[in-house]
């Protein structure tokens, strides 16, 4: 009951339900639950960028981005809500930084790679889309060593292919 992590991590699977899924989860609860406990939990925060954006409170999401931002910048979690958040203002560049920065913290990230490679097609940066779409098939080949079935790191990889140019091997994955 007094595990931040805990409620900030129920929180987290939470959203993805909701958001992702279609499900009736609240999130607010577990996250704010959580910064009762530690009022410095960043990934608590970035639930809450989530929530209030989705809700049309830009303020407010810009608000708990930038407490988020300020208390987690090394934050996976947090790097990677904020590229979503500027990717879906359209605001392409920092939404590079943040995919480029979620993509260092955690190496087998490869849909932050996948996503920066739009990113850079969207600020006319056709090198930066192909090195994303390298970095992205490295990480989606190591991912498929794992699990063949993984559909994302399937798409992810044969996109990257195309984008570089490779065609039929796109194809065939």
């Amino acid at each position: 009951p007094a595990y931040a992590e805990a409620w900030a991590l129920m929180a987290l699977s939470q959203a993805e339900l909701r958001f992702w899924h279609g499900r009736e989860e609240d999130p607010l609860p577990a996250a704010e639950r959580a910064l009762e406990i530690n009022s410095g939990l960043a990934e608590a925060h970035a639930v809450k960028v989530r929530f209030f954006e989705q809700q049309g409170e830009h303020d407010r999401a810009d608000n708990e981005l930038e407490q988020a931002l300020n208390l987690g910048p090394d934050s996976w979690e947090v790097n990677r809500e904020a590229a979503r958040l500027m990717f879906g203002r359209n605001r392409m560049d920092d939404a590079i930084r943040y995919y480029t920065k979620s993509s260092e913290l955690m190496d087998t990230d490869f849909h932050s790679c996948l996503m920066s490679q739009s990113c850079y097609l969207g600020v006319g940066d056709e090198t930066g889309a192909l090195d994303a779409a390298r970095r992205t098939l490295e990480r989606a080949e190591v991912a498929l060593a794992k699990d063949p079935t993984n559909g994302a790191a399937i798409a992810a990889g044969a996109s990257s292919l195309i984008m570089m140019g490779e065609i039929e091997r796109g194809m065939d994955w």
